[in-house]
């Protein structure tokens, strides 16, 4: 699992799992998941959760030099099928 650096040259990815494949800001979430954030420089890398279907955010301080690698896929809890509403019970 990748988890800190700066991927300098993207073609070194090819081929790599969709675990480790990097993500730039403005491109579309593919998962929703938590994702390894790496800053440039100017922070220790993080985590935090991202939606499917967004956009990867640019950073106040590093711009659209922060870059986001899934750690892990995650399902939102209101996908979740013991998690789902039930119709009310009937009152009897």
């Amino acid at each position: 699992m990748y988890t800190e650096g700066w991927v300098s040259d993207p073609s070194q990815m090819q081929g790599a799992s969709r675990a480790d494949q990097v993500y730039k800001p403005g491109e579309e979430v593919p998962e929703t998941g938590v994702y390894t954030v790496i800053h440039d420089r100017h922070r220790a890398s993080h985590v935090a959760t991202v939606l499917k279907g967004k956009r990867f955010p640019s950073c106040a301080r590093c711009g659209l030099l922060v870059q986001f690698v899934l750690v892990r896929p995650a399902t939102p809890i209101g996908e979740d099928s013991d998690f789902q509403q039930m119709p009310d019970a009937p009152n009897g």
